[in-house]
């Protein structure tokens, strides 16, 4: 076929190491360009890869790169991509992905090697791309919607015309499973809907829908949904599934759909366990909850976000107070793990507020999840709280997609010197508390699924877990500890230098230790459970690396 000319190649890295490396975006465009006659491969690069540019370069001359850089990525793939033009090697070069769409204007202006940025739903644009090239035709936004295109004299086009899909989540392929075929954990990424109403001020969603013009939410039907699951636990023997979806369930009108999906995973006679996105308001219906759970819900993601009633008036997101514990009462009643996202500092976030937040997070016991307070918020192009930066001089109004996204100030000078102080101390041992971090959220997963998949055997090595959460405790005692007598010392008004030092070492040797002891811990649970033969319940635990075998 005159297709087979041209190799496509699908380029990303790996975006959260708590899933599956497998890019839904990717795999969809990939699936869709295959039904239609194209070559394209899958290309998962690694952040310490030595041999990313050979996986690219694998394969025929004529190529045509589809790469979606990520806010962490992007300073890893795009020198790559810029050199790979500059050599010749690669015919054209388009990003994709909310990270490119959000910043298309200062990435079209600054990388004159780019040929273009595809909005919203790639799968449709990518097709037309596709065979413009191949007729080595013009690419303009007249005769391809849905992104912007370089012009011949360097220039780019910033008319955007939104296209008019005939495709929609129902009438796609299901994604390419290239990635996860290499895979040896027993969990895959999947997609029951696109969109999402809310209006988070941090979050990526509303705006690419807005600039794209996709504001709908574009549901799959809930056999599709079903049948995927079905296809690939009988085919790729994968019994977690994650749910990329923004939110999974919004509302009452979500209530018929939800049902109709676990109908059908019970009358399949599935047994598979799945993870879902959440927001505190509203609460589920105790209905639906006992559907799913019973279908096989074995954790949400939970936005709490930040306790303080300023952050989320800036956040735009408002959250009940107990939101947290009322969503753990109804949960722990199935055995269900509740993964939190919050922000404990935002650019206008007083000491004190920090202070309330960390306080928060040991008293629900989620203060062991260090990137929740290590990991700066983004900030999204675009977004009022973008423009609310700019104004109040926290944010360069030129700032490009190099700077945008961390790029700001903090408004008051203490929260800056806290904020900044942690992260140098953390970065000096940025592996241990990553690892740290790692074994004690997977330990609370791996019970919730194991009391699910087999009590009795949970029973064998309750007491296990329960040494592992009092090794938990006291790491998080020492941790808020080591916080508040860090923000002492700043509020403090004389000569620190000794105090910070000395409380820097002695928190460091603690933090080892504990953090030595609870990896010590976690492995033994880890041998007892494959001893007792619960290995499929190991097999659901994502390994938090960033290569797949």
């Amino acid at each position: 076929m005159k297709n087979q000319k041209i190799k496509i190649k699908l380029v990303f890295y790996r975006t959260l190491f708590s899933q599956s490396a497998a890019s839904l975006t990717m795999g969809s465009m990939a699936a869709f360009l295959r039904q239609h006659g194209f070559n394209c491969d899958l290309c998962l690069l690694e952040r310490q890869g030595l041999h990313n540019a050979e996986k690219i370069l694998q394969g025929s001359e004529e190529k045509i790169i589809f790469a979606k850089p990520n806010f962490k990525d992007h300073i890893l793939l795009l020198p790559l991509l810029a050199e790979l033009k500059k050599q010749k090697k690669v015919n054209q070069i388009f990003l994709c992905g909310p990270y490119a769409c959000l910043n298309y204007i200062s990435m079209m202006n600054k990388l004159p090697w780019l040929d273009g940025i595809l909005f919203g739903d790639t799968e449709e644009t990518a097709l037309d791309l596709a065979k413009l090239v191949v007729a080595n035709k013009k690419i303009t936004f007249r005769n391809c919607p849905g992104g912007v295109w370089r012009k011949s004299n360097d220039k780019c086009y910033f008319n955007f015309v939104p296209r008019r899909r005939k495709f929609r989540l129902n009438s796609l392929p299901f994604p390419a499973r290239d990635i996860e075929i290499m895979e040896k954990g027993s969990y895959a990424n999947i997609e029951s809907s696109r969109g999402c109403n809310g209006e988070c001020s941090f979050c990526h969603v509303p705006m690419v829908s807005n600039i794209s013009g996709c504001t709908s939410i574009d549901y799959r039907s809930p056999k599709l949904v079903a049948d995927e699951m079905e296809m690939i636990y009988k085919t790729l023997k994968k019994k977690f599934f994650i749910f990329n979806d923004s939110c999974f369930w919004r509302n009452k009108f979500d209530n018929v759909r939800i049902l109709e999906f676990c109908n059908e995973i019970k009358r399949r006679k599935l047994p598979i366990k799945f993870y879902i996105y959440l927001r505190s308001h509203p609460e589920m219906p105790d209905e639906i909850l006992t559907a799913l759970r019973r279908a096989g819900l074995a954790r949400i993601f939970l936005g709490i976000e930040n306790v303080s009633t300023r952050s989320q008036e800036v956040l735009n997101k408002k959250i009940a107070i107990n939101a947290y514990e009322s969503a753990k009462k109804k949960f722990d009643k199935y055995d269900i793990n509740i993964h939190i996202g919050y922000i404990v500092a935002e650019p206008y976030s007083k000491l004190s507020a920090i202070v309330d937040n960390l306080k928060y997070l040991r008293t629900i016991g989620k203060l062991f999840r260090l990137g929740t307070i290590l990991e700066p918020i983004r900030v999204i192009p675009g977004s009022r709280f973008h423009k609310r930066l700019i104004e109040d001089g926290l944010l360069k109004s030129d700032a490009d997609f190099n700077d945008i996204t961390y790029g700001y100030k903090y408004k008051y000078r203490e929260s800056d010197r806290f904020m900044g102080g942690i992260k140098d101390i953390f970065d000096k041992i940025s592996d241990e508390a990553y690892e740290f971090e790692y074994f004690c959220t997977t330990a609370f997963l791996l019970k919730s699924l194991l009391c699910q998949i087999n009590k009795a055997k949970y029973v064998n090595i309750a007491k296990d877990f329960l040494t592992l959460k009092k090794m938990t405790e006291t790491a998080m005692d020492d941790l808020l500890d080591f916080f508040l007598n860090y923000i002492n010392l700043i509020s403090a008004k004389k000569d620190k230098t000794t105090a910070f030092n000395n409380l820097k070492e002695n928190f460091l040797l603690d933090f080892k230790k504990n953090h030595v002891a609870i990896k010590v811990k976690y492995s033994d649970i880890i041998n007892k459970i494959k001893l007792c033969h619960a290995e499929e319940v190991v097999n659901c635990i994502y390994t938090g690396l960033d290569r797949i075998s």
